[in-house]
């Protein structure tokens, strides 16, 4: 828990406005859906609509559905975009699930305010005020290299030439100085400098890589600590669940709930809900809907998907604070992408503790030290919210799945791929490989209550976002929410355009179905229990 580095500050005193365009097609689908909200009293939103997305409501009309959001780095922003059109449509979220940057998504929606609030404007501010750049910490060297390359990684090609320059630029400084045109002048003692920095320059090349590579191998084999991202977090769930006049205490010696907002507080709040009704009958009622959330991350001594905080208890330890009582640190160990951020450790483990636990749910001994990273088993854990026991349900599970657009590939074939493209799709295929294979596997029916949200012109570690790039993240989830409600593309307005939608003929709603899709999902799982019991 402890930190030399300083407590990052929460700028939130600068509002950032939603983009107008965002507001546009909330406008647009509200129309389209017969949705009309008013404020009530107390400050809270009624809606008023003939459109349903789910059979559980609150007494102000609300729509609640189970979210699932997938990781993809700084493409999180747009999973703060989705979420925004949603619950402008009056929709909430009753369990949670997330990898990385969804798990980013998913302790903020809910931690923040309470379960029949909006909060996704709040959250867009949070990290349009944050310089995401410092999520990068680690030398500064380390993060001016990883930013130049991702803004220039297209250029790189032409890096084949700069051995080639320097060996000729080395050589013809040693010739011109043992040749007899070499003289004792100004110019001289210029060509005998640049020889001489370009020959000691591999040796500085090669005792920053070993102190780089000493320093990783001494944290967690990553470039970043990722520090400033976990205080930064820490922060943000302190200000949103205590009194102005209750602040932090970062002090290790201080009582846990003094020093953190703990999972415990989590998941007390993840249940609290507004009294929930069901607008069609069913037999179990509101057994069960009970709001839920789930981080997901990849443990790699044992080789398994963890879920937290479910399996909290497999890593407790003979120490006075455990690993992840505080909530931070389980999106902590799954945004922990590897090499980019050091793994989180949970150390010191209480073997005899624990033991039953890991037998119970792995069939395996205990350890005596775990190590996370990133979601690299399941960036899209979709399948954690089906059952396919209960083939009727009452709510929706809505995915939100984000994608390369596929621009940037320019059509290289794969003997066309450069290292960076190489190692990056083996990264990408361990990564998602688990989660498709579920989707393809018996479940086509679930892709039509997933949405894909395409991502152009900015890579998903690139962590030096201007202002506009965070907007146009934004923008393109909010896009992706449009269309997976409405049927209709939204075309995204370039400067200088007048382009709002791209087919306008069809008023009718073409977008996600709930009463066909709880009839398809009732086939479905028949099918599959028929499959099964054969």
């Amino acid at each position: 828990m402890k930190t030399n580095n300083p407590e990052p500050t929460i700028n939130t005193e600068k509002e950032i406005p939603i983009p107008d365009e965002a507001k546009m097609m909330v406008s647009n689908l509200r129309e389209r859906l017969g949705i009309v909200e008013t404020k009530n009293d107390d400050g809270t939103h009624k809606y008023v609509t003939d459109w349903s997305i789910s059979d559980v409501r609150d007494d102000n009309n609300c729509q609640y559905v189970d979210l699932v959001q997938k990781g993809g780095g700084v493409w999180g922003i747009a999973l703060v975009g989705f979420t925004y059109v949603l619950e402008e449509m009056g929709v909430r979220f009753l369990r949670l699930a997330g990898t990385s940057a969804g798990a980013i998504n998913t302790v903020l929606l809910a931690a923040i305010k309470n379960k029949d609030d909006k909060k996704s404007v709040e959250i867009y501010n949070l990290l349009a005020n944050k310089d995401i750049v410092e999520f990068v910490d680690g030398h500064k060297i380390v993060r001016w290299g990883i930013n130049f390359f991702l803004k220039n990684k297209e250029k790189f090609h032409l890096l084949s030439v700069v051995p080639i320059s320097y060996f000729v630029l080395l050589l013809s400084g040693i010739i011109f100085l043992i040749s007899p045109l070499h003289v004792h002048n100004i110019w001289g003692l210029i060509v005998f400098l640049i020889t001489g920095i370009l020959a000691i320059f591999p040796l500085f090349l090669l005792s920053f890589g070993a102190l780089l590579y000493h320093r990783m191998g001494q944290s967690g084999l990553g470039l970043n600590p990722g520090e400033d991202f976990l205080i930064w977090l820490r922060n943000v769930l302190w200000k949103y669940n205590r009194q102005k006049d209750q602040p932090r205490n970062p002090d290790p010696d201080s009582a846990l709930d003094q020093q953190v907002y703990t999972t415990e507080e989590l998941k007390n709040k993840v249940t609290q809900s507004p009294i929930l009704r069901l607008i069609e009958d069913d037999k179990r009622g509101l057994e069960g809907l009970t709001g839920d959330l789930t981080i997901i991350t990849t443990e790699l001594v044992t080789e398994n998907k963890i879920e937290l905080p479910r399996m909290n208890k497999l890593f407790a330890n003979t120490n006075k604070i455990q690993p992840f009582a505080d909530a931070s640190e389980m999106v902590r160990a799954s945004m922990a992408i590897p090499f980019f951020f050091d793994s989180f450790y949970a150390r010191d483990i209480d073997k005899i503790k624990v033991e039953k636990e890991w037998i119970d749910i792995f069939k395996i001994e205990a350890d005596d030290e775990y190590r996370f990273v990133d979601g690299v088993l399941s960036n899209f854990p979709y399948s954690i919210y089906f059952n396919p026991n209960k083939p009727d349900p009452r709510l929706p599970t809505i995915g939100v799945n984000l994608i390369d657009d596929g621009k940037k590939d320019n059509g290289n074939k794969p003997n066309d791929w450069k290292i960076f493209d190489f190692i990056t799709k083996i990264f990408n295929t361990s990564r998602n490989y688990y989660d498709k294979d579920f989707l393809l596997k018996n479940h086509s029916e679930i892709s039509k209550r997933i949405s894909n949200v395409p991502i152009s012109d900015i890579h998903w570690l690139q962590f030096g976002l201007t202002k506009n790039q965070i907007e146009s993240l934004f923008l393109q989830g909010s896009a992706a929410a449009y269309a997976f409600l409405s049927g209709k593309e939204w075309e995204l307005v370039k400067e200088g355009d007048k382009k709002k939608e791209k087919d306008d003929s069809d008023n009718g709603i073409q977008g996600f179905n709930w009463h066909k899709h709880k009839d398809e999902r009732q086939t479905l799982a028949k099918s599959i229990i028929n499959n099964y019991s054969k």
